[in-house]
């Protein structure tokens, strides 16, 4: 039948969109939310990257240039083609350049005018994007493009480089360890280079006999035909290879934001002319906008449709316009599957019938005014005798001859061979295919303005400079990375809070304070750290290097896995120190608030907390008369040591709760089990007026006004509760609160987390073990107090012999630390539980085969 060839490429399009639209609501997406470049996964940005910051790109200059010359070429033809004159080949001198002229050695004529296809020498491929592009825009004609395809042209130049673009990018992004969406960024990166040189190029060359909105749009036409036909051949190359990675949703990415309102100026120039590459008028598309506003947004691609075609249904006067735009498709797929066969622009009729295809005015005119219809029919008439005894071209004639007919044909001819609930829902699939590509091109607009040329802003030194330190995207298709992995030297930082142990010290006045410390503490500290100094003296190869030494606080950086270890030892040295400073003075053991019996601790113990992140940059100043000194600067460093920290209002809510829970069970032996605790803190917003009172109650012993500003401090509390709970908004405005955390044992971030069990793959095994409390076992229960429901445990395993040894890291909750708001991240804590603890012996005891059985 006639009119497949023609509509195939429109059907395959909707098709597409009705995948992608399913595909969407399947992963609980939205439009918006998919064709974002996610920022967090951006290699260049190393994570530190936000949607306020633009990713710096360029291109190959090679590849620059052949993509360049071959747009400059089209244009060019495209432009003798409508002045009608004499092509030459471009000189060196005018392809460097952005002057097009029509001056030059006229060494061979541009091909006569035509539509037709079959006798196109070139392969398959080609001959199937031409037809492609007819299909989608008849501004220009086969003649042309199947010039720019040949050898004497460079059209297919382009699109061999444009393949070997696609397979670079999608290889990279499918080598890169991380989850970044490489392809989709070069994708973007092009179409962005392919918008803004057509904009230069049709805004030099003016093209006598089509306007620029057309220009612009035939030009948008082609360059969404040829990605798309290269995205598909590219995805097919490696669906054949079978790699176990998402090509379904690469492919919806790729191809969903390749259509031509993606590449077109400005949204209005899409639907004037009522010519666009689903051929609707601009006030029906408007119509079905407003029907479709009504649709929610997760419907799928057909119960869209459907709904839409019911609305439609009830609309006599919109029903008419779809059924006439319905008329208008398959009269143009008509007279192009006519012309693909046997078209001759040096003829008349022929003339006279692509006017009707790409004329929508001229269209209207034949079919309204009645010299203009029995012209129309006249010259059909002549087709159909000159068919001859070629069946193919006279079925395509036929069927131009019934195409026509339909329009001014009665309503029993028209359903009987029109099918109008069927093209009509065809025209509604192309409207929503229309509408979807649309809103995708606003989302690509915004995400490409993130990507930032520095070719605009650098000379070529300055960008290979940039791209080797790993500052810049370099899109090409010669061997080099699209992206050098900038070589930032990350570590773990390991602070050691000692605040507590210099208090106690001081307090246990038989002895003297600093020689003691020195002597015990110090030094043993600093011995055991040499252990983890590998290979002094030669580069590169510490594994744990001493930061700062302060009277109250030590710090170290180093490898996540020797800090680990070191933590414990030093945790091992302070437990000596502590028995050794009883011995002096044991009150300052005892009466001390950290060391309440409500923790499962029994002695006083150093904070420990270890980070992660970009090493620490360390200056050394020399000088004269106060000698050498050594400072390191880090913000991990500040993180770690916020992580010591020992909130002593989270103190007393922990002992509350232990307190609450000996008297409920009736059992004086219960205990908190853990050595680090995170947990929300309220206070209060005091006004001034507030503030004051506050004071001057507790000044003069006013207990009238303190009774006062109590009751006030009441009604706020109250109040604040009550508008929160009876809105959406969950923000409180007099009480507030954050989460803190009380340290007296080993805890790492997340990120030293990551860092830690990427070290020691090599080693052990791990895995994540979520449990209830109530599924502990009984003596457990019976033994501590657990504030949460859920324990979440990481479990790493390592074989030694025949035995297994198995370290505990519980996730103890998140907390944004002080100083690091602008980073908008939360910081998720693990506590590494002790070896020597009794809640680590009884899971060995009642618990851990059978979780290592589970993992298994």
């Amino acid at each position: 039948m006639s009119g497949n060839i023609v509509k195939r490429y429109q059907e395959d399009r909707c098709q597409f969109i009705s995948y992608l639209q399913n595909y969407l609501i399947l992963h609980n997406e939205t439009k918006d939310s998919f064709f974002k470049i996610p920022y967090k996964d951006v290699r260049f940005s190393l994570g530190e990257i936000n949607k306020d910051i633009s990713i710096p790109i360029y291109f190959g200059q090679y590849f620059e240039k052949l993509v360049f010359t071959s747009l400059k070429e089209l244009v060019t033809l495209i432009k003798y083609r409508y002045e009608d004159t004499i092509i030459a080949r471009p000189t060196k001198e005018e392809k460097s350049s952005m002057k097009v002229s029509s001056q030059g050695h006229r060494e061979f004529k541009l091909p006569f005018k035509s539509f037709k296809t079959r006798n196109i020498q070139e392969d398959d491929a080609i001959r199937e994007i031409i037809q492609e592009i007819l299909a989608k825009d008849n501004s220009i004609d086969a003649a042309v493009l199947t010039y720019w395809f040949s050898k004497k042209s460079n059209g297919t130049d382009l699109i061999n480089e444009l393949e070997r673009y696609y397979n670079k990018i999608i290889v990279d992004e499918i080598k890169s360890a991380s989850n970044e969406p490489t392809a989709y960024l070069g994708h973007l990166a092009l179409i962005k280079y392919l918008r803004k040189y057509k904009e230069i190029l049709i805004k030099k060359v003016h093209v006598e006999g089509i306007t620029f909105e057309k220009l612009d749009r035939l030009l948008s036409n082609i360059f969404c035909t040829i990605l798309n036909n290269v995205i598909r051949n590219s995805i097919m190359v490696f669906e054949r290879k079978q790699l176990r990675y998402n090509l379904i949703k690469l492919e919806y990415l790729l191809s969903g934001t390749t259509s031509p309102a993606v590449f077109i100026i400005s949204d209005k120039y899409i639907l004037k002319d009522d010519y666009n590459s689903c051929h609707l008028s601009a006030g029906l598309y408007s119509s079905l906008s407003a029907l479709s506003q009504e649709i929610p947004e997760n419907t799928s691609f057909s119960e869209c449709t459907n709904a839409l075609a019911q609305m439609v249904s009830a609309d006599k006067e919109l029903t008419n316009s779809a059924l006439f735009t319905a008329k208008v498709l398959n009269f143009r797929y008509a007279v192009l599957e006519y012309f693909y066969q046997a078209d001759n622009q040096k003829d008349k009729i022929n003339i006279y019938i692509a006017r009707l295809l790409h004329d929508a005015k001229f269209l209207s005119q034949a079919l309204t005014d009645s010299k203009e219809v029995e012209s129309c029919k006249d010259c059909i008439n002549l087709l159909i005798q000159r068919s001859g005894v070629d069946e193919k071209i006279k079925d395509r004639v036929n069927e131009i001859d019934k195409q026509f007919s339909l329009f001014s044909a009665g309503y029993l001819k028209t359903r009987m061979y029109l099918k109008p609930k069927e093209e009509i829902g065809k025209v509604l699939r192309n409207f929503k295919c229309l509408n979807m590509d649309i809103q995708i091109s606003r989302i690509v607009g915004r995400m490409m303005e993130k990507l930032d040329d520095l070719k605009l802003k650098l000379g070529e030194e300055e960008l290979m400079a940039e791209y080797k330190k790993g500052r810049l995207y370099r899109f090409a298709t010669d061997d080099r990375e699209i992206l050098k992995e900038l070589l930032v030297q990350k570590e773990g930082q390991l602070f050691i809070d000692l605040k507590d142990f210099t208090k106690k010290t001081y307090k246990a006045k038989e002895i003297v304070m600093a020689d003691f410390m020195k002597k015990e503490f110090y030094l043993p500290i600093l011995q055991v750290a040499r252990e983890y100094y590998v290979g002094i003296g030669a580069v590169d190869s510490k594994d744990v290097e001493l930061n700062n030494l302060l009277g109250d606080a030590v710090a170290f950086s180093g490898k996540v896995q020797s800090l680990v270890m070191l933590a414990e030892d030093i945790q091992n040295i302070a437990k000596e120190y502590a028995v050794k400073l009883q011995q002096f003075d044991t009150g300052s053991v005892t009466n001390d608030d950290d060391n309440d019996n409500d923790i499962e601790a029994k002695t006083f113990d150093a904070g420990l907390f270890i980070s992660y992140g970009r090493a620490a940059e360390v200056i050394k100043i020399d000088d004269e008369i106060w000698g050498d000194a050594k400072v390191a600067i880090a913000e991990k460093i500040n993180e770690a040591a916020r992580g010591t920290a020992r909130h002593p209002m989270l103190k007393k809510k922990l002992s509350s709760i232990v307190r609450w829970e000996r008297k409920k069970r009736g059992q004086e032996k219960l205990y908190y089990p853990f050595l680090v605790y995170i947990d929300k803190n309220y206070g209060f917003n005091f006004d001034v007026d507030m503030s004051g009172a506050f004071e001057l109650s507790l000044k003069h012993n006013d207990s009238e006004l303190a009774k006062k500003l109590s009751q006030s401090i009441a009604k706020l509390c109250y109040n604040d509760i009550c508008r929160v709970m009876s809105s959406d908004s969950k923000e409180l405005n007099f009480l507030n609160y954050t989460y803190e955390i009380y340290n007296l044992g080993e805890a790492l971030s997340d990120d030293a987390m990551s860092a830690y069990l990427k070290e020691v793959k090599d080693k052990k095994n791990y895995f994540v073990k979520i449990v209830r409390i109530a599924e502990l076992n009984e003596e457990i229960q019976n033994t501590f107090v657990f504030p949460q429901k859920n324990l979440k445990f990481i479990v790493c395993t390592e074989k030694s012999t025949d035995d297994i040894k198995i370290d505990l890291l519980r996730y103890a909750g998140h907390l944004m630390f002080k100083g690091f708001e602008e980073s908008k991240k939360d910081t998720q804590v693990f506590e590494i539980i002790r070896k020597d603890s009794q809640f680590y012996n009884m899971l060995m005891e009642h618990h851990i085969n059978e979780w290592l059985f589970e993992a298994k």
